[in-house]
C-alpha cells in the first residue's frame, strides 16, 4: 500500500500513531516523512541500486494517464497543458484536500523520460530485477 493511500484511507493510523514507518522506497522522500530513509540510501553497491531504481518505476509513476504510440504531438501538448493546469487548480486542490488525497504530479515530459529510461534498462538488470521480485525465473 502506498503512503498516499494509508493516509486517504487509514489517516488515523497516522494521526494516532499506530504505524512506524521504517523505510521509503521510490527515488524521492515523501513531504512528511523526512527523516524516514529511503531503501536506496542504505544500498551500496551500484547495480543493486540500479535494480531497486527499476523495481521502484511504477511506484513513481504512480496512477498515470497514457496515450497510444503514433498520437500527434500537438494533441500530446494540449492535454498536457490541460492535465497540468488542472493538478494546479485551487478548486480542485481544495477538494482533494478534502478527500485527503495528495497531489504530487510528474510533468508529462518526466513521465516520458521515466518510461524511456525504464525501456531502455539492460536486459541483464531486467532479469535481476525480475528474480529479486519473484517474478523472474530461478
Amino acid at each position: 500500500m502506498s503512503y498516499s493511500t494509508l493516509k486517504a484511507s487509514s489517516a488515523d493510523w497516522i494521526i494516532n500513531k499506530r504505524i512506524n514507518i521504517l523505510l521509503q522506497t521510490g527515488a524521492k522522500r515523501q513531504a512528511d516523512l523526512a527523516d524516514i530513509p529511503l531503501l536506496l540510501d542504505l544500498v551500496a553497491n551500484p547495480e543493486d541500486k540500479k535494480v531497486i531504481e527499476l523495481l521502484s518505476f511504477p511506484q513513481e509513476m504512480g496512477r498515470p494517464f497514457l496515450m497510444p504510440p503514433g498520437t500527434p504531438r500537438g494533441m500530446v501538448t494540449v492535454i498536457r497543458v490541460a492535465f497540468d493546469a488542472t493538478l494546479k487548480d485551487p478548486l480542485f486542490l481544495a477538494d482533494a484536500g478534502k478527500a485527503l488525497l495528495e497531489v504530487d504530479p510528474l510533468t508529462g515530459d518526466e513521465m516520458e523520460q521515466n518510461l524511456k529510461r525504464a525501456y531502455a534498462a539492460p536486459k541483464a538488470l531486467v532479469q535481476k530485477a525480475a528474480e529479486y521480485s519473484g517474478t523472474g525465473t530461478q
